[in-house]
């Protein structure tokens, strides 16, 4: 049984935000990323989706793996737009992602290679199987506000957790 299977999107939230999130915002959007999974967790949200970029997808991976230890039916997808969509990083940065994919629960690759699309192919992947996004997004553009305006057309219930 595949996890879409198990967890409807009802049971499902995804995540999308800016990988630009100031280091003086870790602490306070890891906190409201906290007490967002937490309510959701109470009406019966299990089911965790991150896509695996830098900034708000990593502190969404990382705080989501925390609550993991002591609400055990937590279940965390990190979906990937491709097997080498890291290249590029630092060397620290694939050694945090490695780590998070290591302890994630499940690892989808919505392509084989990077491609033009693939990344949007991760986005609808993500918004398609949740009923819920909690995103951080303070821009008029760009792939976050692409997933949150795909969200919104496809009637997830959507909270921003920027500030703005």
């Amino acid at each position: 049984m595949s996890s879409d299977d198990k967890y409807t999107p009802d049971m499902t939230c995804c995540f999308t935000g800016h990988r630009d999130i100031p280091r003086s915002r870790y602490i306070e959007t890891g906190e409201r990323v906290k007490t967002e999974i937490l309510r959701l967790y109470d009406i019966g949200v299990r089911r965790f989706i991150a896509g695996g970029a830098l900034g708000f997808d990593m502190i969404c991976s990382v705080v989501t793996h925390n609550l993991k230890l002591y609400k055990k039916d937590i279940f965390l997808t990190i979906a990937l737009p491709c097997k080498n969509h890291d290249t590029g990083w630092s060397a620290r940065d694939r050694a945090q992602l490695a780590a998070l994919i290591s302890r994630a629960d499940e690892v989808i690759y919505v392509s084989e290679s990077y491609d033009r699309e693939c990344m949007f192919r991760r986005n609808r992947y993500m918004v398609d199987r949740s009923g819920y996004c909690i995103s951080y997004c303070r821009k008029n553009g760009g792939g976050s506000f692409y997933t949150v305006s795909y969200a919104k057309k496809r009637g997830l219930i959507i909270t921003d957790i920027s500030g703005e």
